[in-house]
């Protein structure tokens, strides 16, 4: 009993290490993946402080226009965004502390400068108290710069899809918020070559609209590339 008793214990504990190390994993590729993303993306603790955050984040944050860092925490300059953003998180602790599912929520911030409010998301992240160690990310905060330009890498669109390179260019400009007429002046190009552009463009990604074309894009792995 005393050898069935021990063999359990081991392979519990073997257990709980492979998951540490599958958990460990996972978070490494996770934080790899939003580092290069094109919004910023800070992970928080359960105390609501910074654990990590991509190289867009850092920028933000260093930009001082509406959102900064205090006591390594987010800090918000509307008092009322403030106070919903600390409520979201303390929604989320709560709901992680009590093993209930956690919410996500949103806000918008407005900036100093007049530039387009930021849109903030907030997401609570899985937690396995039983292996995980201390100051582990609980939580995620998406920070999203409507001004902000998508990074599209241009040989993995033109892998994935098969497109040529002036194909891709106007994809881009697509993805980022232009109309067909706009990208085709950015591009120094007429709009029947741009058209014709287009058309080729879904016949070889299999859309038929350019809404689709966008939301294709931008859940693709050309956005992680």
């Amino acid at each position: 009993e005393f050898l069935e008793l021990l063999a359990s214990h081991i392979q519990r504990a073997v257990a709980n290490g492979m998951q540490l190390i599958q958990l460990d994993k996972e978070r490494k590729l996770y934080t790899s993946t939003i580092a290069k993303q094109s919004v910023g993306v800070v992970t928080l603790d359960e105390r609501g402080k910074i654990v990590s955050r991509n190289g867009v984040a850092d920028q933000l944050i260093r930009d001082k226009d509406g959102i900064s860092v205090v006591n390594d925490q987010i800090h918000v300059e509307s008092p009322s965004a403030r106070a919903k953003l600390n409520g979201f998180i303390e929604d989320i602790v709560i709901a992680q502390r009590n093993q209930d599912p956690a919410p996500t929520n949103a806000l918008s911030v407005e900036r100093p400068s007049g530039k387009a409010d930021l849109e903030i998301l907030l997401k609570p992240m899985m937690i396995d108290k039983t292996v995980e160690p201390g100051h582990t990310p609980h939580m995620i905060v998406f920070i999203n710069e409507p001004e902000r330009s998508f990074q599209i890498e241009t040989r993995i669109l033109m892998s994935l899809y098969g497109l040529t390179k002036a194909e891709v260019a106007l994809s881009k400009l697509l993805a980022e918020g232009a109309n067909l007429d706009q990208a085709a002046a950015e591009l120094g190009i007429a709009r029947n070559t741009a058209r014709a552009q287009l058309r080729s463009i879904f016949a070889k990604t299999g859309v038929s609209r350019q809404s689709m074309l966008v939301s294709l894009l931008l859940k693709s792995v050309v956005t992680y590339s």
